[in-house]
């Protein structure tokens, strides 16, 4: 069995973000960075930032491959981020064999053949232990912890020990999709920098470069995905589309709304290992509510996911008040997401709940 299918830091059906030769986007935390180096004020611990999918641990490779590889002085000027492929140091980063590094994620189990819920204390243990030994060619030290999200406490109080007393000359890349859930005292150790959502072409370009066709289905894909590749893949990969129309036909008929319906996209997060299903069913659910909420605030819904999406879209939600009370449960819907990531609801129950509050609100 390849062991790059259970790496849990990556997206199935693309390679892993270590291996990308370039970054797409994020202008912004490229010239911060190097202005900090520049200025010789590289903060030691780097938390990165945004929503899945929008490329921070693509970014967070190629700094450790300038890093590791290169003087960036020459590139301070111009603001560009050149890395020589060639190098040697770059084959031992995609191999994950550079001695310098040290990569921090959910390990595989090798007992139950899945990957971990968690990041262990272990693994930070493994984290002092890389630490404890100087570099004696002088360059710097670098961890990534992909995603930081996911230590648990024990691992989440071992990190705050290091990041209180950092070793000299190095530095932490730390990958976060929810920087709120973290402890504060791990948030006022880092420097925060956040990462941007894509622009729909840059989408498209990324999709094209993983292989998928730029059709009008794919074009759908993008709207869909909020500026986020990594999610227009789970899209794509779970037939997404063809979800979001079922999600929207429930209320097709209103006010009769049937709830085998909802019981019948509820089923489908049923079983071991529906995890990234149920979030893709939720992100899609409130997608459909926040084109409620534009629906009724411009008057009329005229673009469209798929045929006969606008009519229902304009049925439940005709005016300005009833937007409001879309608004409304759209902001409910974004604190639950977050909720739902710390509980042990399961995803039928997530899925139901969400599907009739979309029904309360429709027949009020």
């Amino acid at each position: 069995m390849n062991p790059e299918e259970f790496e849990s830091d990556k997206l199935e059906g693309v390679p892993h973000p270590r291996f990308s030769r370039r970054v797409i986007g994020q202008e912004k935390v490229k010239n911060q960075f190097l202005q900090a180096y520049n200025q010789n004020r590289m903060h030691h611990a780097w938390l990165m930032c945004g929503p899945r999918g929008i490329g921070k641990a693509t970014l967070t490779w190629y700094l450790t491959k300038l890093l590791l590889t290169s003087n960036l002085s020459g590139m301070l000027e111009t603001g560009e981020i050149n890395i020589n492929f060639d190098d040697p140091v770059v084959s031992r980063i995609e191999a994950l064999s550079e001695p310098h590094l040290k990569l921090i994620r959910k390990n595989f189990d090798t007992k139950t053949k899945k990957i971990k819920a968690e990041i262990t204390v272990d693994n930070i243990r493994e984290l002092v232990e890389f630490f404890e030994f100087t570099s004696p060619d002088g360059k710097p030290r670098i961890a990534i912890i992909d995603s930081i999200d996911e230590l648990n406490v024990n691992a989440s109080n071992a990190l705050l020990k290091v990041l209180e007393e950092p070793p000299h000359n190095s530095y932490f890349f730390l990958v976060s999709h929810s920087p709120e859930s973290l402890l504060p005292t791990i948030r006022s150790r880092c420097l925060a920098v956040h990462c941007e959502n894509l622009r729909a072409d840059d989408q498209l370009y990324l999709l094209t470069e993983f292989g998928f066709i730029s059709n009008d289905q794919v074009k759908k894909v993008v709207r869909v995905s909020r500026g986020s590749v990594g999610e227009a893949i789970r899209i794509i990969n779970h037939d997404g589309l063809k979800l979001y129309a079922s999600i929207v036909e429930i209320y097709k008929d209103l006010p009769q709304i049937e709830v085998s319906s909802i019981l019948e996209i509820a089923s489908k997060t049923e079983g071991a290992g529906k995890q990234e299903l149920t979030e893709t069913i939720n992100k899609l659910t409130i997608h459909f509510v926040s084109r409620l909420v534009k629906a009724g605030t411009k008057g009329k819904m005229s673009s469209e996911i798929f045929s006969g999406e606008s009519i229902i879209l304009n049925k439940l939600s005709p005016n300005f008040e009833k937007s409001h009370e879309w608004a409304m449960l759209y902001s409910r819907m974004l604190t639950k997401a977050k909720d739902y990531q710390d509980s042990n609801i399961d995803g039928y129950s997530q899925v139901f709940e969400n599907l009739i509050d979309i029904k309360k609100i429709a027949t009020l």
